[in-house]
C-alpha cells in the first residue's frame, strides 16, 4: 500500500472564502522566512533606510516587510492613505504635519 503525500498544495481552493488561497509547500526541513517589519517613523526619511540594512540582515532577517510610508489622511494613521503618489513627510525627511 502506497502512504499518502504530507506536503501541501502550492495553491488550494478555501471553503470558508471559496476563493483560491495560496500556501506555502510543506518543505521538511526548511526554515520558515524571517521578516523584519520596518517601521518608517521609527526608522526616518527613506534616505535612511539604507542604512539600517545591514543591522536588519546581521540579526539573520532575510526579507522585509515596509509598512505604508505614503501621506497619510486625517486621521493620521499609516494604513489610512489620502495619497498613494505622495511620500509621507517623514519619509521625504521632513517634520510630520498633522495638517
Amino acid at each position: 500500500m502506497r502512504e499518502k503525500s504530507k506536503s501541501r498544495p502550492a495553491v488550494a481552493i478555501s471553503p470558508r472564502t471559496k476563493g483560491v488561497v495560496a500556501t506555502f509547500p510543506a518543505a521538511v526541513g526548511a526554515p520558515a522566512p524571517r521578516i523584519y517589519n520596518l517601521f518608517p517613523s521609527l526608522i526616518g526619511s527613506v534616505r535612511d533606510w539604507v542604512g539600517h540594512l545591514p543591522r536588519i540582515a546581521a540579526m539573520q532577517f532575510d526579507w522585509v516587510y515596509v509598512n505604508p510610508f505614503h501621506y497619510p489622511g486625517f486621521s493620521g494613521s499609516l494604513y489610512a492613505v489620502k495619497d498613494p503618489y505622495r511620500l509621507s513627510d517623514l519619509a521625504r525627511g521632513g517634520e510630520v504635519s498633522m495638517s
